[in-house]
This record gives C-alpha cells, sequence and structure tokens, in this order.
C-alpha cells in the first residue's frame, strides 16, 4: 500500500486520480478549500498527526465596500436550491452560510433587519450585506455543495479530518451516503445540512458532529452500520422543523445498526432517532442529554430492539420515546425527566396513533418491555402508554411494563399513563396488570435539582458523561432524606 502527501491546498482529486486503488493520501496541516473528491476502493484519507487539517467548503471574502451605514459584497456565487421543512426559522432551507472569524452570522430576509452579527444575502444582485466593519477579519461564506458522495467505492477511511462549513442541503452532508467506509476521529462542523450521511456498512469511530445547520448525523439504508464513542452536539442552527427531521441522529429504513458510546447534547431536536421501517437496532451506553426534543426515539420501525444501559436525561421531550413499533426491549436506563416536563412529555412513553403500515407490516404498537430502568422525576412529568384513533388491547400480554425503580419528589401524583387513563402508584398497581414487581422512593427535592441544570453548562456536554455517571451513583447509595412509598 502506497502513501503520498498532499500538501495544505493542493488538489485531493488530482492526486486520486494519478494513483492507484488502497493508496493512502496523508493530508498536511492547513486548510483544503472548496474541495470535492471521489474516492477509489480502499483509498485512506489521513490527517496530521495532532488535528489541524481543515476541510472547507467556504471562499474567503475580502472585497467588502462600505454602502452606508453597511458593508457590502458583490459578485458572489448563485445560492443553491433548498429542500426541507423549516422551523422557527423561514430561511432555514437557505444553504449559504456566512461567518466572521469563524462565528457563524444570523441571516435576515431584508436589509432593513440586519444589526450586528446578522447578514442579509440579495440573490437577485448575488450580494452579501453586513452591518459589522468586515475589515480586519476573516470572513467566510459557505459555497461548495458537498466534499464526497457514494460513487460505489468502499473500503475507503476518512481519519482526523475537519470537515466544515460546506452549503450542504437539508438532509445532505460533506461526506454522503458513502458505504463501507471507515470514519475515525473527524470533526464535521458549521455545515448548513447535515454533518454527516452514512450508508450501508459505514462505522463511525470517534469524532465530532457539532453545530450544524441541521442534524449531526444522517442516513437511509444504513444496514448494518454503526456510530460508536461520538460526540453530537448543538446541531440545528438553522431552525429546520425538529418534528420533520432535525437535531442529533437520524436514521431511516435501516437495520442491523449498534449506537454505542455516544455523548448526544444540546440539539435543537431529537437526540437518538430511528425511522421509517428501521430494524434490529442496538441503543447501549449513550449519555443522551438536554436535547429540545424526545432523548432516544424509536418510531413506524420494527424489532428487535434494545434500548439499554443509557443515560438520558433533561431532555424537552420524552427523554425515551417509542411510538407505533414493536419488539423494543427498553431496560437499565438511568433517566431523568426535567422538572419542565408534564405528560407525554415525560420518562419513558409509547404512543399509538394510526400511521399504517411499511414493508414488515402494520406500524403497531406491541411486544415492547419496560423494565429495570430508574427513572426519576424532577416535577410533573409522566411515564407510560398513550393510544389515540382506535383502541388497541395494552395488557401486559401486549406490552410489559415492570420492575423499574421511580425516584419521585412527590408520590401522590397521578405520573402513569395506561390507555385513556391517568393513574396515581396505588391505582396503577390496583388497577392494571403493570408494575407488579416496580418499587417507588420519595425523596427531597433538593437532592436532585442539580441533575437538570438549565442551559448548557459545558461545551462538551450538559453535565459530561462522568460527572452524569456520578450523579446517578450517588443518588442509588443515598438513603437520608429519603423515604419509601408502600409500594402494595
Amino acid at each position: 500500500m502506497s502513501s503520498v502527501t498532499i500538501p495544505a491546498g493542493a488538489d485531493i482529486q488530482a492526486a486520486i486520480d494519478s494513483h492507484p486503488a488502497g493508496t493512502v493520501f496523508q493530508l498536511s496541516a492547513g486548510v483544503y478549500r472548496g474541495q470535492h473528491f471521489l474516492a477509489q476502493p480502499n483509498d485512506q484519507f489521513i490527517g496530521a498527526p495532532g488535528g489541524g487539517t481543515i476541510l472547507s467548503g467556504a471562499l474567503v471574502l475580502s472585497r467588502w465596500t462600505a454602502e452606508g451605514q453597511l458593508w457590502k459584497i458583490d459578485g458572489l456565487p448563485p445560492p443553491f436550491p433548498g429542500h426541507g421543512e423549516p422551523g422557527n426559522n423561514p430561511l432555514a432551507t437557505s444553504r449559504e452560510d456566512l461567518f466572521l472569524d469563524n462565528t457563524l452570522y444570523h441571516r435576515v430576509g431584508s436589509i432593513a433587519e440586519i444589526t450586528a452579527k446578522h447578514w442579509y444575502f440579495d440573490q437577485a444582485t448575488r450580494t452579501a450585506y453586513l452591518a459589522d466593519d468586515p475589515h480586519g477579519h476573516v470572513v467566510e461564506y459557505s459555497a461548495t455543495p458537498n466534499l464526497t458522495f457514494d460513487n460505489g467505492a468502499t473500503g475507503a477511511v476518512v481519519s482526523h479530518l475537519t470537515i466544515e462549513k460546506y452549503a450542504t442541503d437539508a438532509q445532505s452532508a460533506p461526506i454522503h451516503g458513502v458505504r463501507g467506509w471507515h470514519i475515525i476521529d473527524v470533526t464535521s462542523r458549521l455545515n448548513h445540512g447535515a454533518g454527516l450521511n452514512i450508508g450501508a456498512g459505514t462505522v463511525v469511530q470517534g469524532g465530532h458532529y457539532i453545530d450544524n445547520g441541521q442534524i449531526g448525523i444522517a442516513g437511509w439504508r444504513a444496514d448494518n452500520s454503526q456510530v460508536l464513542r461520538a460526540e453530537i452536539a448543538r446541531n440545528n442552527y438553522a431552525g429546520y422543523n425538529m418534528d420533520w427531521e432535525a437535531g442529533g441522529m437520524k436514521l431511516a429504513g435501516s437495520s442491523d445498526v449498534i449506537v454505542s458510546g455516544n455523548n448526544v447534547h444540546d440539539n435543537h431536536g431529537t437526540g437518538l432517532w430511528s425511522d421509517i421501517g428501521d430494524r434490529s437496532f442496538i441503543y447501549t451506553g449513550n449519555v443522551v442529554t438536554n436535547n429540545a426534543g424526545n432523548g432516544i426515539m424509536y418510531e413506524i420501525s420494527y424489532g428487535p430492539a434494545s434500548i439499554r444501559d443509557n443515560v438520558a436525561s433533561c431532555n424537552k421531550g420524552a427523554q425515551i420515546y417509542i411510538s407505533n413499533s414493536q419488539g423494543v426491549d427498553v431496560a437499565g436506563n438511568r433517566v431523568v425527566v426535567g422538572a419542565e416536563s408534564a405528560g407525554i412529555a415525560g420518562g419513558i412513553s409509547m404512543i399509538y396513533i394510526d400511521r399504517g403500515s411499511g414493508f414488515r407490516g402494520a406500524y403497531e404498537l406491541n411486544h415492547n418491555s419496560v423494565h429495570n430502568n430508574l427513572i426519576i422525576h424532577l416535577g410533573n412529568g409522566q411515564d407510560g402508554i398513550w393510544l389515540y384513533d382506535k383502541e388497541q388491547p395494552i395488557s401486559g400480554a401486549v406490552n410489559q411494563w415492570d420492575s423499574n425503580s421511580y425516584r419521585l419528589t412527590d408520590g401522590s401524583l397521578p405520573r402513569w399513563h395506561f390507555g385513556q387513563m391517568d393513574y396515581t402508584w396505588q391505582e396503577m398497581r390496583k388497577d392494571t396488570e403493570f408494575e407488579r414487581h416496580g418499587t417507588v422512593t420519595v425523596l427531597d427535592k433538593s437532592q436532585l435539582e442539580h441533575l437538570c441544570p438549565t442551559g448548557e453548562v459545558s461545551p462538551t456536554g450538559s453535565i459530561g458523561i462522568d460527572a452524569t455517571l456520578a450523579l446517578f451513583a450517588a443518588i442509588l447509595s443515598t438513603r437520608s432524606p429519603w423515604f419509601a412509598v408502600d409500594s402494595a
């Protein structure tokens, strides 16, 4: 296997074209701008030891002129078409972004709206406007649609690269749809759509998929893939509709996938999301915290699936959410429901709404099991099974819910919902088949408030993986001032 060094700024595709498949390309420290390449089978693209190899999809803008109180630059490339569903930002699908000294500026819809750290792009004249004086600063404009995509070349390796500021569309990424690749310790950030889009047989190990416009990691038909020990954080800066597809990671139409050991936090959307006919997923050992949507979501998909030994805490939706899916085992998870959560935005929730059928049959809610989880409620959130649109059995023979351990600040509230009814602990034990072996402990609120701090506490995690696990260990080992509710 030959090894070739590509100097910073040199043409990567030209190097690929002049060497055989399976070459190791060593990318030097420095910036490679506007690059796009197609790999050959088993090629390797390795960044400089210690970091510093940056592949940027942005142009540097330097020909600014004053116009009244503003600064402008014209002659920019034509805008790219965009798609997707905007959420809180009507300009979410506009793919061009602008950065001043690596700070993302917010795009507005008219010149009149420009203020500090905002910009406007007149698409008819291809002119950008700023209020801030750009002189003495590095101003960059995302202008490249992607870095590479699936061309049938399998077995490639991408390692120790920083990939940033590509004008990717929603659901698309700088590295898009590749199959059988190993993506190791890559940082993908500040791209307008996804940070990474994986295909079948892809292994993601380590790295940071952070601060992207729509989602950290996406994938379609990503069968036999693995996502391991990555940070997935602060995605959806563009403001896409998070109920459509935005946030941490969403894989669809995929089977036999392992998602393990990831730190998923502070995304504007769901943390980890399976959707549309997924099957045989394993979510294990992930810390999923402080996301604006659900923590871990398994939607209109099939079993067998396992959501086991994760920490899901302080997410604004349900911590673990099963929607119209079957054969999901939810066990050994440590869950914290924040004080602001209420109703279905709670701990562990299942929901049935008539969603029709997929290629493996009807999207029913059955043969799921929720057991041996620790669930801590800081407020009025609930756990249970919600049924809509039509009657469906919820008995223990259809969906099992047992042997969970609850920590509450008030033991008298109706925190459980099954079918159409809310229940207190005693009512649920009397009137349903659920939680025959579960336990409830009421404890002092002051012991738990620190589990869901407000805002983002740390750039590497809401409270960090080690700190989160230490807090759970302390809760489990402490006795006073708790007292147990009669579980009879």
